[in-house]
């Protein structure tokens, strides 16, 4: 019995056909993938260098701080100490006048002082 099949004739895929087929699939897969561990490359290379820009800010930031901090906290002692030492020449030279002004009062201010620290001392030596 002699069977046709009216309609479509479907005719087997060659193998080679099938071969090439399966080739190029495989290739355009391979050339996908390269692109995106190149893309992927290009993303990390990009985010490490925005890292590194953010590193480096942040250490020239932290230093200028430093460097900043370090200058007003000099330039204060400088004035605290030179403020000080004002106060003392202005402190000696007042009380230079005072005394040369004064020698009478100032000796006998000295002579209460020595008396007092006198009794104090010599009360204790004879506890």
């Amino acid at each position: 019995m002699n069977q046709h099949n009216h309609g479509s004739t479907m005719t087997p895929p060659k193998p080679e056909g099938v071969l090439d087929t399966i080739k190029d699939k495989a290739s355009d897969l391979s050339s996908a993938v390269a692109d995106t561990a190149r893309s992927a490359q290009r993303g990390v290379k990009d985010a490490a260098s925005a890292v590194a820009g953010a590193t480096q800010q942040a250490w020239e930031g932290s230093r200028d701080a430093t460097v900043r901090a370090w200058d007003t906290s000099t330039q204060a002692a400088e004035d605290f100490g030179g403020e000080v030492s004002q106060r003392a020449e202005t402190y000696n030279a007042e009380l230079t006048i005072f005394v040369r002004r004064n020698p009478a009062a100032v000796l006998c201010g000295a002579i209460a002082a020595g008396f007092v620290l006198g009794m104090a001392l010599g009360s204790s030596r004879r506890a």
